[in-house]
C-alpha cells in the first residue's frame, strides 16, 4: 500500500503483461481471466456496491476494508513535527543570541531532514486516508462501455474502455492476499494503464470468478432484474460520508469472513476470534473516523456525470430502494467479550503512553 496507488500499483505500469513471472516488487500475475469463459460461473455481488441503475454500477475501492490503517503510519509525523519545530526555534536562538553558527546550521539541517521524514509519512498515509477522499469509487457505465476510477496518488480520474480491458490475478510472495486487476495492454504486451478492481483472500473459493461474473452480468445482460436479485445490500454513500453505525458495520464485515463470503448476516460468532479482532478493530474505528473527519467526499467531473445520467423512471435506481441487511445483533455474552477487548486495548494504549512519558522524564 505504501507508495502504491489505492487502485493502481504504479510499479506495474510500463511492464510486460506476463503470467507467472515475478517482478522486482515480488508480485506475480498468476493468471488471466477471459470473461467469455465465465458464462457458467455463478455471479456474486459482494457488499461493496454503492449504487446501481440502468446506466451505471458504482463500487467501493479495493482498500475499503483497510481504511484507517495508513493513518497509523502518518501519526508518528506529529511527533517528528514537534521535534522539527523545536529544532528550528533552537537554531534561530543559537544564531541570534549565542552566535553559534556551526550548531545552528546543524540544527537547521536536522530540521530539513525531519521535514523530509514528515513528507514520507504524509505520502504513506496522510495524503490518501487523512487528507484525501472518504473513498475512491469505481464506476462501470454499461451504456457507453466505460470504466471510471479515482486514482489518488496521481490525482486524476482514470477512464478506460471496458471491452479493451484484460483481467488478471496478482499474488505476492508472502501472505494470502490477492488482487484482481483490469489492465490496458498495448500491441507490444506492455501495461499502459491498470486499476485494482477488488482484493480478496485466496482461501475463499472462486471469489475472483464469481465477482467478475457479476460485473460481466451487469455490463452485458439485458436482464437487469437478475443483476438486482444478486445484490443483498447497498452501501449507499454516494455524495456523503458514512455514519458511525456504518463504520461499525464495515469493520465488522472486514473481520467476519463468514459474512464476507455469504453476503448474509452470520448469527454464529466465534467468541475467541471476536476478542482478538476487537484488539485491531477498536483502534481502526477511531483512525477510520479520523480520516472521514478530514477527508472530502469524492465528486465525479461534470462530463462523467453527463455520461451517466439516470432516467427519472428507472426501475432499478438503487437510490430509491435503500436496500439494507438486518441490523447486527449481539448477545449479552458477545457484548461482554467485545467490551473486554476494548478495555484491554485501551489499557495497552495507556500503558504505552505512560511508559513513554516516564522514560522521557527519567532518562
Amino acid at each position: 500500500m505504501i507508495k502504491n496507488d489505492y487502485q493502481c500499483n504504479l510499479n506495474t505500469l510500463g511492464n510486460p503483461f506476463e503470467i507467472n513471472v515475478r517482478n522486482k516488487n515480488y508480485q506475480t500475475r498468476l493468471r488471466e481471466f477471459k470473461l467469455d469463459s465465465l458464462g457458467f460461473v455463478s455471479p456474486f455481488a459482494h457488499r461493496n456496491i454503492i449504487c446501481m441503475n440502468s446506466t451505471y454500477l458504482e463500487l467501493l475501492d479495493s482498500w475499503d476494508d483497510m481504511r484507517g490503517g495508513p493513518i497509523a503510519l502518518f501519526l508518528p509525523a506529529f511527533f517528528v513535527l514537534s521535534f522539527g519545530v523545536g529544532g528550528c526555534l533552537f537554531a534561530i536562538y543559537l544564531t541570534v543570541i549565542d552566535k553559534e553558527y556551526v550548531m545552528s546550521v546543524a540544527f537547521f539541517l536536522l530540521t530539513v531532514f525531519m521535514g523530509y521524514v514528515i513528507y514520507i509519512f504524509y505520502t504513506m498515509g496522510g495524503k490518501t486516508d487523512l487528507f484525501g477522499k472518504t473513498h475512491y469509487p469505481i464506476r462501470l457505465n454499461r451504456k457507453n462501455r466505460k470504466l471510471y476510477a479515482f486514482s489518488p496518488f496521481r490525482n486524476k480520474i482514470i477512464e478506460l474502455d471496458w471491452d479493451a480491458l484484460r483481467f488478471s490475478e496478482i499474488g505476492f510472495h508472502t501472505g494470502f492476499e490477492r488482487e484482481i486487476r483490469a489492465s490496458i495492454v498495448d500491441e507490444k504486451g506492455i501495461v499502459q494503464e491498470e486499476i485494482i478492481l477488488f482484493r480478496y483472500r485466496d482461501y475463499i473459493k472462486d471469489t475472483a470468478e464469481n465477482k467478475l461474473a457479476f460485473l460481466k452480468l451487469y455490463m452485458d445482460s439485458d436482464d437487469l432484474q437478475k443483476v438486482d436479485d444478486e445484490i443483498s445490500e447497498y452501501f449507499d454513500i454516494y455524495n456523503r460520508k458514512e455514519t458511525l453505525k456504518e463504520t461499525v458495520e464495515r469493520l465488522y464485515l472486514a473481520f467476519n469472513y463468514e459474512e464476507w463470503e455469504t453476503n448474509q448476516r452470520n448469527n454464529k460468532k466465534d467468541l475467541g476470534g471476536m476478542f482478538v479482532d476487537m484488539l485491531f478493530a477498536f483502534p481502526l474505528f477511531f483512525l477510520r473516523r479520523l480520516g472521514l473527519l478530514f477527508s472530502k467526499t469524492p465528486k465525479w467531473p461534470e462530463h462523467i456525470e453527463k455520461e451517466c445520467i439516470v432516467d427519472e423512471d428507472d426501475p432499478f435506481d438503487s437510490m430509491k430502494i435503500k436496500r439494507k441487511l438486518p441490523p447486527i445483533k449481539f448477545t449479552l455474552l458477545e457484548i461482554i467479550v467485545l467490551s473486554v477487548g476494548c478495555i484491554v486495548m485501551m489499557s495497552l494504549a495507556m500503558a504505552f503512553f505512560v511508559g513513554v512519558a516516564y522514560w522521557g522524564l527519567n532518562r
